[in-house]
C-alpha cells in the first residue's frame, strides 16, 4: 500500500480521538470547581436564615471536618459565629438535652476547683440571643448590624442584664464597644449585680467625676459600689483609673474581672486598673450599658463565671452527667 493510500485509511482514526475531546469543550462547559471555605460559609449564613437547621450543622461539620479549611482565614475569623451557630442547630434539633438548651448564645458548663462554671458568648448574629437578656430602662432590646443596640435616648441610663443566672464570688464580662455620639459618653458594665434591689458593682468609663463638690469634673473611670450597707455612704467609688480615655465613634474592647474579691480591669490586653478589694457582695448577674441620650453598640460578649448555689440548684438535675453531684445522678 502506498503512503499516501495508507494515509487516508489511518486518518478517521487519528482524527476522532481530537473530536471527540473537543466534543465538551466546544459546548461551551467549564469543569466545576470545588466551592471554598468563603464561599461554603456564606451558603451555611443563608442555610441559617432559612431556618434549615440539618443542613446548615452538616454544612458547617464539613467545613471544619477540612484543616485546611480550619487555618483558612474567613474560617478562623467566623470561629466565634460557627461555634455558636453549630450550638444553636442542635437545640432546634433536639440534639441539645442538658441545661445548655436553656441558653440561645453559646453555652458551655465545666467544674474547676470544685466549683461549676458557665461560659456564654453572645455575638448577635441572630435574633434569638436577645431572650437571654431584659432591657433595663430601655423600652427594648435590639440588633443591628450584628451588634447588640442599647438606645439611652430616654431620661436614664439604658443597659441589658443577662436573665436569670446568677454568679457567686468568680465573674469575668468581657465585650466589644463602640459609642454612636458627637461626643464621648459614659459606658457602664456590672457585675455580682441584683438589678431588682441595685447592688452590686459598676464600672463606669468615661465618668463625670466631681474631685470636690463645686470645683467642676473631669472624665474618669471609675468602680463604684452600689447599695453599701458597710461604707459610710450606699452609693461609693471604691476605684479611679484613666484609662481607657473614652472617645466619640472609636471602638473599645473591655474585660473585667471580679474574683474574690478583688476587682481587675482592662482594655484590650492592657490592665488600667490596680486591684480593688471589696467584698460585699458576692452573688448577683452581669449587664452592659450606658450614658442616656446616646445609642451604644455591643458585641462579642463573653461571660464566665463560678454558678451561685442558689441558681446552680435549679438547674442541676439538667447538668451534663459528668458534673451532677453524686445524689443528682442516682435519681
Amino acid at each position: 500500500m502506498k503512503n499516501s493510500n495508507l494515509i487516508r485509511f489511518l486518518f478517521p482514526y487519528f482524527i476522532l480521538p481530537v473530536i471527540v475531546l473537543a466534543i465538551p469543550l466546544s459546548a461551551g462547559e467549564d469543569p466545576v470547581k470545588p466551592e471554598g471555605p468563603q464561599e461554603l460559609l456564606e451558603k451555611a449564613v443563608k442555610l441559617f436564615e432559612e431556618k434549615k437547621w440539618p443542613e446548615t450543622l452538616d454544612l458547617y461539620k464539613n467545613l471544619l471536618a477540612d484543616k485546611k479549611n480550619q487555618s483558612h482565614k474567613a474560617v478562623t475569623a467566623k470561629k466565634d459565629e460557627i461555634k455558636t451557630r453549630s450550638q444553636f442547630c442542635e437545640k432546634q434539633l433536639g440534639l441539645i438535652t442538658d441545661a445548655r438548651k436553656l441558653f440561645n448564645g453559646y453555652a458551655e458548663f465545666y467544674q474547676k476547683d470544685k466549683n461549676t462554671y458557665i461560659s456564654l458568648f453572645y455575638d448577635f448574629s441572630y435574633p434569638e440571643q436577645l431572650k437571654d437578656l431584659k432591657a433595663i430602662s430601655v423600652k427594648e432590646l435590639t440588633i443591628k448590624d450584628g451588634k447588640l443596640e442599647i438606645n439611652g435616648r430616654g431620661n436614664d441610663y439604658g443597659a441589658a442584664c443577662l436573665q436569670n443566672v446568677r454568679f457567686y464570688e468568680k465573674v469575668s464580662l468581657e465585650f466589644d464597644v463602640r459609642i454612636e455620639s458627637a461626643e464621648p459618653k459614659e459606658i457602664c458594665a456590672f457585675t455580682l449585680y441584683d438589678f431588682i434591689k441595685n447592688t452590686g458593682y459598676v464600672y463606669s468609663f468615661g465618668y463625670a467625676y466631681t474631685p470636690v463638690a463645686g470645683f467642676g469634673t473631669t472624665d474618669r473611670n471609675v468602680v463604684t459600689v452600689y447599695g453599701s450597707k458597710k461604707e459610710a455612704e450606699p452609693t461609693k467609688i471604691i476605684s479611679l483609673f484613666d484609662k481607657p480615655k473614652i472617645e466619640a465613634k472609636k471602638d473599645y474592647h473591655i474585660k473585667i474581672i471580679a474574683a474574690d474579691g478583688v476587682h481587675q480591669v482592662f482594655s484590650g490586653k492592657e490592665k488600667t486598673s490596680r486591684d480593688t478589694k471589696h467584698n460585699e457582695f458576692t452573688t448577683g448577674s452581669v449587664g452592659v450599658g450606658g450614658d442616656k441620650g446616646v445609642v451604644f453598640y455591643f458585641d462579642n460578649i463573653k461571660i464566665e463565671g463560678v454558678l451561685a448555689p442558689d441558681y446552680l440548684s435549679q438547674i442541676e438535675s439538667d447538668l451534663p452527667s459528668e458534673l451532677k453531684s453524686p445524689e443528682k445522678q442516682k435519681k
